[in-house]
Order: C-alpha cells, then sequence, then structure tokens
C-alpha cells in the first residue's frame, strides 16, 4: 500500500510538473482567425496546416524500467523522473496515467506545429465568448454550418481585435 502511495504521488507530481517553456493543448473556446480572409483561404489554409502536423515528427521516450513488453512510452517530463529498475510496481493506475502522460506529450508536441503554421500564415488565436460557445455547441462537429461560423467569426476583424489572445 505503501509503495502504491509513493508511485501516486511520484506519477501525480510528474503530470502536474512540466519543463520549462511547457506547451498546452488549445482549449475548447479557443479558435484562429485572419481578417478578411476568404472562406476559400481559410478553408486551404487549414487544409494545409493540418497535412504539415500530420507528418511532423514526435518525440517518444521509452520508460525502460517497465520493459518493452507493453510498449510504454512516456513524456520527457515523467521520463526524467524515473530512472531504469525504479518502478517495480505496475497498477492499472499507473499504466493508464502513463499512457495518458504519453497522449498528451503527443498532443502538444502537434499542437505546436499546428500553431506555428497558423501563426506563419497571419492567424492568430481569439477566444470565443459564451454566447459563441452556446452557438458553436449547438452546431455538429465537422459541418459546413460550423466550419462557416467559425469562419464568420475567425474573419472578422472586430472580433478578432476584442477577442484576441
Amino acid at each position: 500500500m505503501k509503495v502504491r502511495l509513493i508511485l501516486s504521488a511520484a506519477l501525480g507530481l510528474a503530470l502536474a510538473t512540466s519543463p520549462a517553456g511547457a506547451l498546452k493543448v488549445k482549449k475548447r473556446d479557443e479558435s484562429w482567425g485572419k481578417p478578411g480572409v476568404s472562406l476559400a483561404q481559410y478553408r486551404a489554409d487549414a487544409v494545409e496546416c493540418a497535412n504539415i502536423t500530420y507528418g511532423a515528427p514526435i518525440v517518444l521516450h521509452p520508460l525502460p524500467a517497465m520493459g518493452a513488453g507493453w510498449g510504454a512510452f512516456v513524456p520527457v517530463s515523467l521520463a526524467s523522473k524515473l530512472t531504469p529498475g525504479t518502478v517495480q510496481i505496475y497498477t492499472t493506475t499507473l499504466v493508464e496515467g502513463v499512457k495518458h502522460a504519453a497522449w498528451m506529450d503527443v498532443s502538444e508536441q502537434l499542437q505546436v506545429v499546428l500553431d506555428q503554421c497558423l501563426q506563419d500564415k497571419g492567424y492568430s488565436r481569439f477566444r470565443l465568448t459564451a454566447d459563441q460557445m452556446e452557438r458553436l455547441d449547438r452546431l455538429r462537429k465537422m459541418s459546413p454550418e460550423r466550419l462557416q461560423y467559425l469562419y464568420s467569426l475567425g474573419s472578422d476583424a472586430r472580433i478578432l481585435g476584442a477577442q484576441r489572445l
């Protein structure tokens, strides 16, 4: 029981702390826009940046202490805190925590690539208001109506000026 508590605390600390210059995954109420961009260019830029992100290299860090049997990969923040042979007991919570940390690390790496591509194309992030989020939530993901709505917000200079991050 004491070992499990120590492992849980170590994992929690590793997941809560992040290296200098930490990255973050885009929040649900954030989007990107560029004043006056045409719908065709907005879509083309989104596809191009998505394709660049899809092909981006990511860094996976194997965790030798857990062996190759289950193919564990962990983020730098966790791998730097564990050394080979230090983890002897594996609980479902620990394994799932490591998998989630690895997923978040990969997501953050890809988000950086996507963000940089959009910035290079002149886009800026903005935060949607509660009313805008409510309307967006009523639109089916990946639908033409949702794309049109996000475009209408993201191409409006007044909205971008007032809600820019």
